[in-house]
């Protein structure tokens, strides 16, 4: 399951087992797409799946393209919400930079940013 419209999208999960389990699992995509692929091998056949596709307001990140303007986490100025998982592509015009700068910065400190963290690259 990827967050976007194929392959080269982020890898939102993958389930290779029989999930046994009273809530089923749940995938939300950051955006509007949502790419899904199902692959069987040579050997053993399962059941297979059977999944619920719904429409749901909310969401985050999604692609920038803009000379400027704001991002922010989902809720802000509110608490973001736990297991949030927010990914933006900024594109801006060709023979030109992005610059990033945070306005405003407070997510859980941890030395190694392992928990909340924000990846720029």
């Amino acid at each position: 399951m990827y967050g976007g419209p194929d392959e080269t999208s982020p890898l939102l999960n993958k389930l290779c087992q029989t999930i046994v389990s009273t809530s089923p699992t749940q995938v939300v995509s950051h955006g509007n797409n949502m790419f899904i692929k199902f692959y069987s091998d040579y050997t053993i056949a399962g059941r297979g799946f059977f999944a619920y596709v719904q429409q749901v307001t909310g969401g985050c990140g999604g692609t920038f393209r803009a000379s400027s303007g704001f991002i922010n986490s989902p809720n802000y100025p509110g608490n973001y919400d736990h297991n949030d998982d927010c990914s933006w592509l900024i594109s801006v015009d060709r023979n030109h930079v992005v610059k990033l700068e945070f306005e405003t910065f407070d997510i859980e400190r941890h030395i190694n940013c392992t928990y909340d963290h924000i990846g720029v690259s």
